[in-house]
């Protein structure tokens, strides 16, 4: 969509702002709202006891980042939102992001913005336009926080109202497009995720599909039998089952525990230490570096951990995910809730990464630490290694993980090129939200079209 420039332009004076409309004012954020900071409530509740109790509008449950928010009883002390209203993130890791509130109590780390003679929905795409600036402007050396004095001082462009009008109803319309395309991308994101999750359990636990068997020489699996397991139902009646530690060669230290390394031995180089963040579900994800000396490797005795090395997550994230170690390019060790598992010469790493990321598999380790209860989800590794899964022979190993690299490949590259499409339609959306806020374009005639 190419839309025209307005006819002349004068200098706003704000940096971030530029040139403006002529005919335009430029107006402090002081003047055109009121600012009230959200307080803590007296008393929190999981769930809502009375007609009167109101969900708590902390910035989780803002950002969608939890559907179940804590319920308090609506009085006259604190600050209450309605649907639409404009709230903004005062304190956090998001300091700086302005949402739309839905109906409840403003949480100590938010603020609702009461508007003063501007257009409601004019303004919170002005302030979607400057919050790059409010981000620039926080404050703090640990939490960040926004600065009143200097969120107050912001300039924002100021139309006359009917113009606030013809902008908002314009981005009401173009910015509603895009996000139901977006909307429909992710739920195809969300369901070729799913295709992907259920190809590897359906192949894990029931072998390679007849076409696939015959590419790879293998004989279709027509019969099965009971696995005697309750996680994982019927196998190919070829198939083995055994504790999960089988998979492990013989000798010292092939399936065991991390290293417990405390704080004062990490340095910045040496030997890499692999935490358990750094586990995911079938991936190595790299975050944070941290590492031993190697006179601490050595005094420590700790277990080297090599390429290809399966390592085993005791922990929540969920517990039992598993990756495979990288090649780093330096030597490795892992802490101690993660389980090195030293593969045997018959038994493919890979297969047993895809297996240990089913469904099936996870669901069940979740199970097991549920029972009785307890503080943090975790297993042992005598529990973990005395687990029963399938062992199909080496060769249909070697198949099926041959055969999940290509599909999922597949997949992850459908997956990857609609999340850029994602990214380039939230980028325009951005930028056209600050084009017409800011005048860089003319949509009065859009506007008034529509």
């Amino acid at each position: 969509m190419k839309l025209p420039a307005y006819p002349k332009y004068k200098p706003s004076g704000v940096e971030w702002l530029g040139d403006v409309p002529e005919h335009w004012g430029v107006k402090r954020l002081r003047y055109l709202t009121a600012i009230r900071k959200g307080r803590l409530p007296g008393e929190t509740f999981t769930s809502p006891t009375a007609d009167s109790d109101l969900p708590y509008l902390s910035m989780d449950f803002l950002r969608g980042e939890t559907d179940c928010p804590n319920y308090v009883a609506a009085t006259t002390d604190l600050v209450l939102a309605e649907d639409g209203d404009l709230l903004l993130l005062w304190d956090g890791s998001n300091a700086g992001e302005f949402l739309t509130a839905k109906k409840g109590v403003v949480s100590s780390t938010v603020a609702r913005l009461e508007t003063r003679c501007v257009e409601r929905s004019f303004l919170a795409y002005a302030c979607k336009a400057l919050e790059p600036q409010i981000k620039d402007q926080t404050v703090g050396m640990g939490i960040p926080h926004v600065s009143g004095d200097e969120l107050k001082s912001c300039s924002l462009p100021y139309p006359e109202s009917a113009e606030q009008q013809g902008i908002a109803t314009f981005l009401n319309l173009e910015t509603g497009r895009m996000d139901r395309l977006v909307a429909k991308k992710q739920m195809l994101i969300k369901r070729l995720k799913e295709k992907r999750t259920a190809l590897i359990s359906r192949t894990v636990t029931c072998g390679l599909p007849p076409a696939a068997a015959r590419t790879a020489d293998l004989p279709e699996n027509l019969h099965f039998k009971t696995s005697g397991l309750d996680w994982l139902g019927d196998i190919p009646k070829h198939w083995d089952v055994g504790p999960l530690k089988s998979f492990a060669k013989d000798g010292r230290k092939t399936f065991t525990d991390g290293d417990w390394v405390e704080l004062p031995f990490i340095t910045d180089e040496g030997v890499r230490l692999i935490q358990t963040g750094n586990v995911g579900i079938g991936t190595y994800k790299e975050q944070g570096f941290r590492y031993v000396t190697e006179a601490s490797f050595s005094e420590l005795g700790c277990t080297e951990v090599m390429p290809n090395d399966v390592l085993i997550c005791r922990l929540d994230g969920p517990v039992g995910r598993a990756c495979l170690a990288p090649n780093l390019g330096v030597r490795m060790i892992t802490s101690v809730d993660n389980t090195i598992l030293k593969a045997r010469s018959n038994v493919s790493p890979k297969f047993l990464i895809y297996l240990l990321s089913s469904v099936p598999w996870l669901s069940w380790i979740d199970a097991l630490c549920r029972v009785g209860g307890g503080f943090r989800m975790r297993i042992s590794r005598t529990m973990l290694g005395n687990i029963r899964v399938p062992i199909p022979p080496f060769l249909e190993q070697a198949a099926i993980a041959k055969y999940l690299d290509a599909e999922t490949a597949k997949l992850d590259a459908l997956v990857s090129k609609v999340e850029t499409a994602v990214e380039r339609l939230q980028e325009y959306r951005t930028a056209l939200i600050t084009a017409a806020v800011t005048g860089k374009i003319d949509v009065r005639k859009e506007s008034h079209g529509k």
